[in-house]
């Protein structure tokens, strides 16, 4: 039984390895009557061997590996596939980039040449390139007006500052000659007053302040010598020389009129108008005066255009001053003009006296006004000084004298509509 069963398996061993390729191992035969016992044990030792299981195995992993590795290739294909799709479809759309922006490079192009004008038509063209030239052109020639302005400006400037040094020398050596000779009397500016009156605001009006009182002490004096009293109503101008130098002491204007206000309101209006209070360019108040109910100070500017187009300009300080009598008014005022510009260094220095008194003749009218004033040149700026700078100052001067008066006549009116003499109680 045991010999049959060993037969049997050893059969089924040798089918086996016929499968898998192993040695064929001779099998007993059941008519066999005795079996080799050794050589059947040997046998199956060797079946169970590691070795020969490992090798079947190691065969089974290679067949696995090899479908493992067809797969890989597979999917390493595909990716490269994939990629390689990609990387077209990228280039393609790079391309397209490209052309888009080469086309809106161009449009960008036009659009700054039709912004330029550069696409214009030729009639629009000309137009707008005569227009742009007609305004380089303006502006240039503005540009130009105002650099020769200035540098007449400044030519005019330092030819006057040199005059004005010039005539400074030549006056210093003058001054001891004429010292003895020339003895300064109440309407010649000295050299210590001129240049106190050139240092500043408060300076001009301290010295007014100081000899205001001297000037109205003089009153009766200036308008006797004057001869107004034997005048005939109306203005009068006169030139007085100094008897030593021949040179000029002073300009001299005089006037008389009647007018039909009562006393008092002739004080009171003449005391507005004397104060020019329509003169009001640069116009500044110096309010550090004495007695200030009847004494005012103030400095302001003149300017007038020349006939040729000029527009010239002084400065005018002035100090004003009312003394009040029982039968009289006398209102004194100083003035110092000082030439800008083309009249630097060209002074003038001014005395005037303003009396009211109650007219001696009715019929005339209820009071008498008259004025006297003195125009005195600083004899410093009239050294060496063109002739036609020192005839247009002097126009200046006396336009605006007129003006006063124009405007003094006209204010004079307004105040008695608005105040008139039956009006009152």
């Amino acid at each position: 039984m045991a010999t049959n069963a060993d037969t049997a398996f050893l059969e089924e061993v040798a089918a086996l390895l016929r499968t898998e390729d192993l040695p064929e191992v001779a099998t007993p035969k059941a008519s066999d009557s005795s079996v080799d016992t050794e050589a059947l044990a040997e046998t199956i030792s060797w079946l169970c061997e590691p070795q020969q299981v490992e090798t079947s195995r190691s065969e089974d992993g290679d067949k696995s590996s090899s479908s493992d590795c067809d797969r890989v290739s597979a999917t390493h294909k595909r990716a490269l596939d994939k990629r390689r799709r990609y990387r077209e479809r990228v280039k393609s759309e790079r391309e397209d980039l490209k052309r888009i922006e080469a086309a809106l490079s161009l449009k960008l192009q036009d659009l700054k040449r039709d912004k330029q004008g550069q696409k214009t038509t030729p009639r629009t063209d000309i137009a707008l390139s005569e227009s742009f030239w007609k305004d380089v052109a303006t502006r240039q020639r503005e540009h130009r007006q105002h650099a020769e302005a200035e540098q007449n400006r400044l030519v005019t400037a330092v030819s006057n500052q040199a005059a004005y040094i010039e005539s400074l020398c030549h006056a210093l050596r003058a001054r001891s000659i004429e010292s003895t000779g020339l003895k300064s009397d109440g309407d010649r500016m000295d050299d210590n007053k001129w240049l106190q009156l050139k240092s500043s605001d408060s300076a001009v009006f301290t010295a007014y302040l100081k000899d205001i009182d001297a000037c109205f002490a003089r009153t009766d004096e200036v308008f006797d010598g004057s001869g107004l009293a034997s005048k005939p109503e109306g203005q009068d101008f006169s030139i007085h020389y100094r008897e030593a130098g021949g040179g000029v002491s002073y300009f001299q204007h005089l006037n008389k009129l009647h007018q039909p206000f009562s006393f008092q309101d002739a004080c009171r209006y003449l005391w507005i108008v004397a104060q020019v209070p329509y003169r009001t360019v640069d116009r500044e108040v110096y309010e550090d005066v004495s007695d200030p109910q009847n004494t005012v100070a103030f400095k302001l500017r003149l300017v007038q255009t020349l006939t040729c187009g000029a527009t010239v300009s002084v400065l005018k300080r002035s100090l004003l001053r009312r003394f009040v009598q029982d039968d009289c008014v006398v209102m004194v005022w100083r003035h110092f003009v000082e030439g800008e510009g083309i009249f630097s260094g060209m002074d003038t220095d001014e005395t005037g006296w303003l009396r009211i008194r109650p007219s001696s003749d009715p019929t005339k009218g209820r009071v008498m006004i008259e004025t006297c004033f003195h125009q005195v040149p600083v004899p410093f700026a009239t050294l060496n000084h063109h002739e036609l700078r020192v005839d247009q100052l002097f126009e200046l001067l006396q336009s605006k004298i007129k003006e006063d008066e124009q405007e003094a006549t006209l204010l004079l009116k307004n105040l008695l509509l608005e105040d008139p003499p039956a009006a009152k109680t």
